[in-house]
């Protein structure tokens, strides 16, 4: 009867809000949340960031994105962008080279890429990008600025995110090394020999951390070594 249309209208619509939950699990969570957990001296990184002029703030977002994106492009260097912060920095703060400038640089520098790293990782759209950083303690008109970037770069960078996705692209959390001598091991044919313990935490495209380690001899390392500092030489030629 009429007395049970009510019911199942409920229940249609629950079923209809737990689809769209679950679309929203399936694209990365809650995109306007993506400054819900920042880290540690991030207000403090943020009033940093709030020092640069509007059109250096617009250039060192966009410097970022294409840092993100693995575009060709530096970033501002530290001293660089402490000279363009000088400007707004309090008399005793005011020259570019002192430490409290650059550490303000290398503070607001990492507080861009935060925020538009973990909107893209978490797909936020245009508005709710704009809605997050109005949550930040950002002055109205950095706000703004930061906005217009992330709209103009939003596609690209969600593409990017699809991608990783797709392959199931870890990006490295952080690692650690420890030199022992083993008395049991599976790689380590004589026994009582120093070896390198490598272990690296990786994070999935869902933001999920995983352990792995690698257990190498002290010749294996010295290649390896060997291997990172070619590629570092090769990097520092682009």
């Amino acid at each position: 009867g009429s007395g049970t249309e009510p019911g199942g209208a409920q229940e249609e619509k629950e079923s209809s809000m737990s689809q769209e939950e679950e679309e929203e699990e399936e694209r990365g969570g809650d995109g306007a949340a993506f400054l819900t957990s920042p880290p540690a001296g991030f207000a403090r990184a943020v009033q940093a960031l709030d020092m640069i002029p509007p059109a250096d703030l617009e250039e060192l977002a966009s410097q970022v994105c294409k840092h993100i994106l693995n575009q060709r492009g530096a970033i501002f260097s530290e001293a660089d962008l402490a000279s363009r912060m000088a400007p707004t920095l309090d008399a005793r703060e005011s020259a570019s080279t002192s430490p409290p400038a650059l550490l303000q640089a290398r503070q607001a520098i990492n507080a861009a890429t935060h925020m538009f790293r973990e909107a893209a990782r978490r797909r936020a759209s245009p508005q709710e990008f704009a809605e997050g950083v109005t949550t930040s303690g950002l002055s109205q008109g950095s706000c703004a600025v930061l906005a217009r970037v992330f709209r103009q770069r939003a596609p690209a960078l969600a593409a990017a995110e699809n991608v990783k996705a797709s392959l199931s692209i870890g990006t490295l959390d952080s690692f650690d090394w420890r030199l022992a001598v083993g008395t049991q091991s599976s790689e380590t044919e004589v026994l009582n020999a120093p070896h390198v313990t490598l272990r690296f935490r990786v994070a999935d495209p869902s933001a999920k951390v995983a352990s792995h380690s690698v257990e190498m001899t002290i010749q294996e390392f010295e290649a390896f070594a060997a291997q990172v500092a070619e590629m570092s030489a090769v990097l520092e030629t682009l």
